[in-house]
């Protein structure tokens, strides 16, 4: 039955309900002098799911479209901060931090790579009291 609501409001071009937690964080988006991080931080916490159990997301989700796509000045202005957010960040870090990207650069990559493709295994070396007398 919510859905056929939401299709109503969409299709009307209403805004969500103001007591709809997304929509407050999606609308704290057309301050244009608040802050990028914080905004994102606080919708995206507001679209996590809450557990493992939480069957909602899919909801959050779709509310956010639904508002962004029936309101051209919010889309442009989340848009704005969107890009002001990966714009002023040092992405590189931010990819390496979340394990996207690995944790060394290029060259000492691909150098610990190719060691490890080309060079046999190097065995374990043994206490000097468990070697063989003839290699002492």
């Amino acid at each position: 039955m919510k859905k056929i609501g939401n299709l109503f409001q969409w299709l009307l071009g209403k805004s969500a309900p103001s007591g709809d937690p997304v929509a407050a964080a999606l609308a704290a988006y057309r301050d244009p002098a608040a802050d990028s991080l914080d905004l994102t931080r606080r919708l995206v916490a507001r679209l996590r799911p809450n557990g493992s159990s939480d069957t909602s997301l899919s909801e959050r989700y779709e509310t956010m479209l639904r508002l962004l796509e029936s309101d051209p000045e919010l889309a442009a202005a989340f848009r704005t901060h969107i890009i002001h957010f990966t714009a002023s960040r040092r992405m590189v870090t931010f990819f390496t931090d979340s394990g996207i990207l690995p944790g060394t650069g290029f060259f000492l990559g691909m150098v610990a790579h190719s060691r490890q493709s080309t060079a046999p295994g190097s065995p374990r070396r043994a206490a000097p009291e468990r070697l063989p007398a003839r290699h002492l």
